[in-house]
């Protein structure tokens, strides 16, 4: 699965928790530092930041980027 489906989905359950509690669901990525040092993995660690902006500007989610 693309990482872009994958985010698609965890905006779903974000959207659904947020209705469902009130409350921002709490997203927590480990371990960033095993993606790749190439531009693949770059360009997915961007592609997590700009959704967790997006998400939190919205008050759907909170996330945290772990290294």
């Amino acid at each position: 699965m693309p990482p872009s489906e994958a985010l698609n989905k965890v905006e779903k359950v974000a959207l659904k928790h947020a209705q469902k509690t009130g409350k921002p669901l709490i997203l927590v990525i480990n371990n960033v530092h095993y993606f790749n040092h190439d531009d693949d993995g770059k360009n997915m660690l961007l592609q997590f930041q700009q959704r967790a902006e997006a998400w939190a500007a919205s008050g759907m989610s909170l996330t945290i980027i772990r290294f």
